[in-house]
């Protein structure tokens, strides 16, 4: 009888030493970029899985890697991996951040794979998941805007402008450097409006530029 109690008491001692090794979404969010600075992208990538394993909802901390591989690191490829990876994981215990993951896909097959593959079938891909995207979130600026850029390239005008006034209106113009974007998007949609023709030759040249995009 003592052996048994005492091994249900190193059980319950167990469970709750695993659980205190859960570290804070801050914590692994700085391991996760510690790792990243080393390029040691394989020991981030499990140490992220395992995290989630055990925070599902932890969807956040999804959100800020997957960024920082796009944004810090052009890790297109790896974000559109773990991304696909991610998403029924995220879908299930975190719907609130599925919009932000398929716009993060969308935006790397944009600025990673399609400049490179200059195939139509990435851009459709792209097209699929911020449609998506904004199924989940109405209000997602930024793809809106993609999404304008997009049927632009198909020649879809009118749809184009549809997306960009969307993504005006949606914008926190509190932020500064966004009340700046919707200024270049208001000059775009002028373009649109008065400049048709000049403005699909512009959207179909805005991945492939050699000018750096600022990871939008």
């Amino acid at each position: 009888m003592k052996i048994t109690i005492l091994i249900v008491m190193l059980s319950a001692c167990s469970g709750c030493l695993a659980r205190a090794e859960v570290r804070s979404d801050s914590e692994i969010m700085q391991r996760l970029s510690e790792l990243n600075a080393k390029r040691n992208f394989e020991a981030s990538e499990a140490l992220l899985l395992d995290f989630l394993k055990q925070k599902p909802a932890a969807a956040n901390v999804a959100d800020l890697y997957l960024q920082e591989l796009r944004d810090k690191y052009d890790a297109h490829d790896r974000v559109i991996a773990l991304a696909s990876k991610l998403l029924p994981g995220i879908e299930k215990n975190a719907p609130e951040y599925s919009a932000r993951v398929l716009y993060l896909r969308a935006t790397s097959i944009l600025l990673g794979r399609y400049p490179i593959s200059r195939e139509r079938k990435h851009l459709n891909q792209a097209k699929n998941d911020l449609i998506l995207a904004i199924t989940y979130n109405a209000n997602l600026m930024d793809a809106h805007l993609h999404l304008g850029i997009l049927y632009g390239i198909d020649g879809n005008v009118e749809r184009a402008k549809l997306h960009f006034q969307r993504s005006i209106d949606t914008a926190n113009v509190s932020d500064h450097k966004t009340a700046e974007m919707v200024e270049i998007l208001r000059r775009v949609l002028s373009m649109a409006n008065e400049r048709p023709k000049d403005f699909v030759e512009w959207a179909k040249h805005f991945y492939l530029s050699e000018t750096d995009q600022s990871k939008r």
